[in-house]
């Protein structure tokens, strides 16, 4: 694939590419995509925050009372 496409995937098809073509890969090769973040926030984070409550406590995930 080339850096461009690279680019396309992340949703970042006019970013402008600069220095050599490892340069690029590397960088958007450590990308996260945007509907990845869009689907951690909305299914994880701002359910946690809304709930007022800590996803771990201790180091440990919080159990559901009983």
């Amino acid at each position: 694939m080339t850096p461009r496409e690279y680019a396309r995937l992340q949703g970042a098809p006019n970013f402008p590419l600069i220095g050599g073509r490892n340069q690029q890969l590397f960088g958007f090769g450590d990308a996260v995509c945007v509907p990845a973040i869009q689907w951690v926030d909305r299914d994880i984070l701002t359910p946690l925050y809304q709930s007022g409550r800590p996803a771990r406590e201790n180091g440990h995930a919080r159990q559901p009372k009983s």
